[in-house]
């Protein structure tokens, strides 16, 4: 019997290889460079914390937590019961533009290569010298927040903030027109300013910024009547006088709204 067709080809596998070298090698020489640099930075870290003293290694610390727009760190957490707290920084994209990001020194504080000893201490540094704001719309988790240890290294923001900036807008729900409904939120609100005394220590400057604006729709802002303002201002009156008797900084603005 006479076979017909054509002859099978033969892959050259010694040509795959030659093709696939490149690659490989490529890769290789990346790994070799990532695995030195690991093994300089964490060197680095090490003869930075057993070489220097506390008051230079803090020289140190607070040049690489400063921030790239300012030193503004805005705190957010998701609504949801996994989300864990974000802490977000202008990002330039040209003047006069920028953009919310995940503040970058997160990833190197959390990054193992700088050791748990360089990193506690530069957690310390970031948040000595940042300044920390929270929206309005953070008051009901503004507690949970700070009591948080989002590191992992034992360190919540309560214990070690320097400068904490609060943001709270009285009569602020969108039902402007149900009384119920804003005298329920100003509650909430007092309720979170108060719990401040009991959570902060007293090395931390509180700036409480009151917004006295209401809301008739989501485009539409209109100032509180006087006797609203009136009333409002004698609620916060004996709330701002417990913090200050309990020895906490506080600081009292009324501005605009701030970086929503």
């Amino acid at each position: 019997m006479r076979m017909t067709g054509q002859r099978p080809v033969r892959r050259n596998r010694n040509k795959s290889l030659a093709s696939r070298r490149p690659r490989i090698m490529d890769q290789c020489h990346k790994d070799t460079v990532d695995n030195d640099c690991n093994e300089g930075l964490n060197s680095l870290a090490m003869a930075l914390y057993y070489h220097l003293p506390r008051e230079l290694r803090n020289r140190v610390y607070t040049y690489c937590v400063q921030g790239i727009y300012d030193n503004e760190v805005i705190i957010r957490r998701p609504a949801h019961a996994n989300g864990s707290t974000r802490f977000l920084v202008r990002d330039c994209t040209g003047p006069p533009s920028y953009r919310w990001i995940d503040d970058p020194i997160n990833s190197i504080i959390k990054d193992p290569i700088l050791g748990d000893l360089v990193a506690r201490e530069m957690l310390e540094a970031y948040y000595w010298t940042r300044r920390f704001k929270l929206s309005h719309r953070e008051l009901p988790i503004l507690n949970k927040v700070l009591g948080e240890d989002t590191f992992g290294f034992g360190m919540t923001p309560a214990c070690y903030l320097r400068h904490l900036h609060v943001q709270v807008h009285m009569g602020s729900a969108k039902y402007s027109k149900l009384s119920e409904v804003i005298g329920l939120e100003e509650e909430d609100s007092l309720r979170a300013i108060q719990d401040l005394a009991i959570v902060l220590t007293t090395r931390t400057e509180v700036t409480l910024d009151f917004s006295f604006l209401g809301h008739v729709d989501d485009n539409d802002d209109y100032p509180l009547s006087p006797a609203n303002t009136e009333r409002m201002l004698i609620k916060l009156g004996p709330v701002i006088n417990m913090l200050k008797e309990s020895q906490l900084r506080v600081a009292v603005t009324h501005e605009k709204l701030w970086g929503d």
